[in-house]
């Protein structure tokens, strides 16, 4: 693993400045190549170990590359092993898992600003469409109170990071199987601010 983890770095430090770069003019093809170059080396450690890339561009100018530890343990030594042998690079940190958001899912989209300036999340409200059985995962319809419609696509991709953010990625991971992006909320289908399915999430595991 040594090795493994070697080259990893290796190809972190030939890509960091320019993915810093990237964040900051918004070139969303050349992140998602250095992006998916470093999660083929970081396959190459382990298959199921994954990876997230930040950028504060507008005010500290800080990055972050978090590993997705998804509550597994051999993930979470995998990590360690991987910020034990870190270089030092100006303005980037390091981080093993992310915690569950401790507030509201109306204060994490305000504070992350996920949908850019111009488009802010009033609300979030999910149904539950299906529990699988032999995962024991959810299945969930999500409705976004929005300033405007974006594509459906763009959408699915930015509650992956809400996801992950609000329920940290070991509970994303460990409980959420698949979710669809509807456009407006069913009138017989009951639906709940996504606050409460932190709720849901505590009552299967205690069940």
């Amino acid at each position: 693993m040594k090795k493994e983890v070697t080259d990893f770095w290796h190809t972190f430090s030939l890509h960091q400045k320019n993915l810093k770069y990237a964040f900051s003019i918004g070139d969303k093809s050349n992140l998602y190549q250095l992006y998916s170059a470093l999660v083929r080396k970081i396959h190459n450690i382990h298959s199921q170990l994954d990876i997230l890339i930040t950028c504060d561009y507008e005010h500290s100018h800080c990055a972050k590359l978090i590993f997705l530890t998804k509550g597994k343990s051999v993930l979470k030594k995998l990590a360690n092993a991987c910020m034990d042998e870190a270089p030092s690079f100006a303005l980037w940190e390091f981080q093993s898992g992310i915690n569950p958001y401790k507030h509201s899912i109306v204060t994490l989209c305000a504070k992350y600003g996920f949908l850019g300036g111009e488009n802010n999340i009033h609300q979030i409200y999910f149904a539950l469409k299906k529990i699988y059985k032999t995962s024991n995962k959810l299945h969930l319809w999500l409705y976004l109170e929005l300033d405007k419609q974006i594509s459906k696509s763009e959408l699915h991709q930015q509650m992956y990071f809400i996801f992950l953010y609000f329920l940290g990625d070991a509970n994303y991971y460990n409980h959420i199987s698949r979710y669809k992006i509807i456009r407006r909320k069913y009138s017989k289908i009951e639906f709940l601010p996504l606050d409460q399915l932190r709720h849901l999430i505590q009552y299967k595991s205690n069940n």
